[in-house]
Formats: C-alpha cells, structure tokens, sequence
C-alpha cells in the first residue's frame, strides 16, 4: 500500500493572511470600505478573470486553453478569407504589362522574409505589458478597412496602382495578424516548464494542439469558401461579396480578442526601467554575440535555436515529390473533375492535415506523461521524433509512388485514387512538418517568441524554394518528367527524406533557457530579479515522501 505525505506548505504561519488573501480572489465576494462583503455580479466576475495577470504556477501548462484555441481558429480563418482579397485584386492579372506583374509579385509575395523584421519590433514594443493583443486589433483594424473598402468600390480591380497598395496593406496587416498567433502559445508554454530537464514532448504537444485548432480553421474556410463560391464561372458568392465577409471575420477577432481572451496569455511579466527593457537588451546580446560564441564556458544567446533552425532548413531543401512534383503530375486527371469532385479534394486535403496534426498531438500528450511519471525521456527524443517525421514523409511519397503505377494500369480508376491520396499524403506532410516546429519551440529564445517564429517560418520558406530548384535539376539529370518515367525518381525521392535523420542525433535535447520557472517551486519574477540583481534560485521544495506499508 502506497501512502503520501503531503507537502509542507511554503508558509506555515500567518493562516490567517492565507485565508484573507484566498478569500480576495473568490470571484463572488469582495471586500468593502467596512470591511463587509459585497456580491458581485457575473459581468465583474468575468471581467476579472479576463484581466487576471496571474497563471497557475502549480503546474506547467499540458493542454491548450480552448480560448487559445478558439482565438487561433478564429485568426486562421481570418486570416484564409483575407487572402480572397488576391483573386480579387487579380482580376485583370493578364492585361498587366510584364513590369507590373513582376512588381506585383515582388512587393506583395515575399512578405514573408521581412517577418523576422516584424516579429523583433512586435517583441520590443509593449502596450500596458502586452505585445500581441495591441498588434493583433491594429491589423484586423486596418484589414477590415481594405476588405469594405473592396466591397464597396466599384471596379477598383482594373486600376493597378490602387490594387497594388491595398494588396501591399492587405500582406502586411495579416502578416501582423499570423505573427502573434504562434507566438501567444510559445509565450503561454515556455513561461513554465515542469523541469529544468524536460524535452519537447509537453512544448511539442501544446504546438500540435494549437495546429489542430489552426487546421480545424482551415478546414473550415476551405468547406465554406468551396460551396459558398462554387462554380467559377457562375459563383454564388463572388469574390466582392468574399472580401465583405473577410472585413466582418476580422471585426469578429477583434471581438474575441478583446473579451474572450485573458489577460496573461499576452503578458510576460516585464516591468523595466530603460535599462533593461527589451531594446537595451536586445542591444547587450547583439554586442556579446562573438564574445560568447568563441568563450569556452558560456553560449552565445540563441545559439541552439539557430542550430536548430539549419537543422529545419536541411529537413526541407531535400528533394521531394510531395510538395513540388504531384501536382503537376495529378492535373492530367483533375482537370477534368467535376465541381463536386474537385470540392470534395479540396476538402478532403485540409482534413488530412488536421488528421496529421491530431496524431502528432496524441503522440506527444502520451509521451509527456510517460516523461513525467516514469521519466523515459527516448520517446520525445529527437532523433526519434525527426525519424518519425522522415518516415511519414517517405510513407506519404510511397503512397503517391503507389498512385503512379497505378495510374499506368486501366484496371486501376486513379482519378478515385486522387481524392483518398490526398488525406494521407496530407496527413503525412502535416505530422512530418511537427517534429521542427516542436524543437525550434523548445529552443525559442525567452521574451523573442514572435522574431523566433518568423525565423523558422523563413527557414522552411527558403527550404521548400531550395527544394523546388534541387528537384527540377534532381529529375532532370535522371532525364524523367512528370510524363515520361516519373515513377523512376520517387523511391529515390523515398531515401532523400531519411537524409536528415542523420543529424539528427546532434541536436540539442534539451531547452536553452534553464532559468525558466519550475512548477511547484518558489520562483521569483523578472521583476525581481532586476530588483535584487540575482538568478532564480534553484529548486528549494522538498520532495514527496512515498512510502511502502
């Protein structure tokens, strides 16, 4: 028989402070000028728990808060339905002169390098302590405008300088809209950690939960957008009338944003004198870069992360059939798909993803308890989980290798095939996408989430166009194309996705930052500890004492 002391409480005097300070925050009651309790109303109750700044530093956070989830379903749709706002402005793409098509490309298509940019002024920059809320309600603000203006404005399609500027402010504001969203869960998982010693499993577990709901967004926009659109010839909601439910989504986060989220999924804590606010230190770890890089005792700031994200970009420059070949592959058949049968491949695509994404979020929650009762850390290990993502990715491309020989036989019906190959494939580049995604999350420097993420997001970026370039060159030198001896390069395909399973056992295991908070133990502030100039002390809570009767 098993029987458990109980912990000693931090302070065992003074009960009756303990019960004064547990009686003030009952949602309830609160206390008056003389001393008397006052009821207070539900509004007022939810009010304060929305403004509360104080998590639960008890235990580390294992699952996603369905407001966080709901917020990241919510944007992703947003987000989705703003991007309408192209085949819109588009419209007259073909009577634009070449100059203006390459300008047009340039400036409102490769946004996405400047993100980094973005995210370090958004991880700079607070508002009453908060870095994301601030940012996430000016950009829905000013896509909301961009979207009526749309609706509202007769044939702005055909004028290329207005469509160019509002396509332009358009990229930018969702940028400012999908920077944060990630970057509230790392912020909302990294500011409490169950051990010093804990691997990705629980981080990795918290990013898959928020790409479940960020898929199940996805999934959502595209079952709208496929039957609310319908024929392209005849639509039944045009891509005007799109652009007008694009500016009521975002009214709607800026909503949800305001009253359905709380306060400390926004905060960090951070109450600094100039000295050391976030641009000085930002300052202080540029100019001590070199010095900590060849010092043989300490690491320069970041340097796991950076690890880490070369890491992700060698994961993604390989070659690879999946992302740059199928298609083209596949359009012989799908071109002459009915409307119904395309909508359904559509569909049928995004929930693949989801299904990928759930599996990996299972696969982690297991793992994490399994690391925390039992501590067998193998199971997040990550030559483990990068071998695990290599052999879905090469499972998804035999599976499309499958596909191609059959297609070569009359008894074999491929355009059936299609819509079936797409949820596994789907789901398979979705699981093998987490396994980066959860160590880059884990070696996210503290308080520069949002410029961390974009870093990453440019690393698989600038892999994918390096792999488009690699395969063009790959099939050509074996002198295949997507018509003639196509099914030749895709088991070589198949071996290039285990290329980075070896290196994988070179990186880092465990997180960067072994100042995190504990759960459970006594740990002082950043306010404090730019009070009092010391370093969170170390784990001073006893034990459980277990015993066997």
């Amino acid at each position: 028989m098993l029987t458990m002391s109980p912990r000693k409480p931090q302070r065992e005097e003074g009960s009756g402070n303990v019960n004064a300070e547990d009686a003030q925050k009952l949602p309830w009651t609160a206390s008056s000028d003389g001393g008397g309790a006052v009821h207070k109303s539900w509004m007022m109750s939810y009010w304060d728990d929305l403004m509360n700044e104080e998590m639960d530093m008890r235990h580390a956070p294992i699952l996603l808060p369905w407001r966080i989830g709901l917020f990241l379903l919510t944007s992703t749709i947003t987000q989705n339905m703003n991007y309408v706002l192209d085949s819109f402005a588009t419209m007259g793409y073909l009577s634009w002169t070449e100059a203006q098509q390459r300008q047009f490309y340039s400036l409102c298509y490769n946004m996405l390098y400047l993100g980094p940019v973005f995210g370090l002024i958004v991880d700079m920059i607070r508002v009453k302590r908060e870095r994301f809320r601030p940012v996430i309600i000016i950009a829905c603000v000013i896509n909301a405008i961009v979207c009526f203006v749309c609706f509202a404005t007769k044939n702005i399609q055909n004028q290329y300088s207005s469509v160019l500027v509002l396509v332009w402010i358009m990229q930018v504001a969702t940028m400012f809209i999908y920077m944060p969203m990630n970057a509230v869960v790392i912020n909302y998982g990294n500011r409490l950690v169950e051990s010093p010693g804990e691997t990705s499993a629980r981080i990795g577990g918290l990013m898959a939960q928020a790409m479940v709901w960020r898929t199940a967004g996805s999934l959502i926009q595209t079952i709208f957008y496929q039957f609310a659109y319908g024929n392209p010839a005849q639509p039944h909601v045009n891509n005007r009338w799109m652009c007008l439910i694009a500016g009521i989504c975002c009214c709607v986060l800026i909503l949800q944003v305001l009253f359905l989220t709380k306060r400390y999924y926004y905060t960090d804590y951070r109450r600094v004198d100039i000295r050391n606010s976030e641009p000085v230190a930002f300052y202080r770890n540029t100019l001590n870069v070199t010095k900590m890089a060849i010092s043989p005792h300490k690491e320069a700031f970041g340097g796991k992360f950076m690890f880490t994200l070369c890491f992700t970009f060698i994961y993604f420059m390989l070659p690879d059939a999946l992302n740059n070949t199928r298609f083209s592959f596949e359009y012989q058949f799908t071109k002459t798909f009915s409307l119904g049968v395309s909508q359904a491949n559509s569909i049928l695509g995004s929930l693949g993803a989801l299904l990928g994404a759930l599996a990996y979020a299972l696969w982690m929650y297991f793992a994490q308890r399994s690391e925390s009762s039992h501590g067998r850390l193998f199971r997040a290990n990550p030559l483990l989980i990068c071998l695990a993502g290599c052999s879905a990715w090469a499972f998804g491309t035999f599976f499309h290798f499958w596909g191609v020989l059959g297609s070569t036989n009359n008894k074999f019906n491929y355009k059936v095939f299609i819509p079936i190959e797409s949820v596994f494939v789907n789901a398979c580049l979705r699981f093998a996408f987490m396994p980066t995604l959860s160590l880059a999350t884990m070696h996210t420097p503290r308080f520069y989430e949002t410029a961390a993420f974009q870093l990453y997001s440019v690393s698989t970026s600038g892999g994918g166009v390096v792999s488009s370039a690699v395969t063009a060159a790959f099939m050509s030198s074996l002198g295949v194309t997507t018509a003639t001896g196509y099914w030749k390069a895709l088991p070589l395909f198949m071996v290039f996705q285990f290329v980075p399973a070896i290196i994988a056992p070179t990186l880092p295991k465990f997180r960067e930052d072994e100042t995190l908070p504990v759960a459970g133990e006594r740990n002082q502030s950043p306010d404090e500890e730019q009070a009092q100039g010391q370093e969170l002390p170390t784990a001073n809570t006893k034990s459980v004492d277990v015993r066997v009767v």
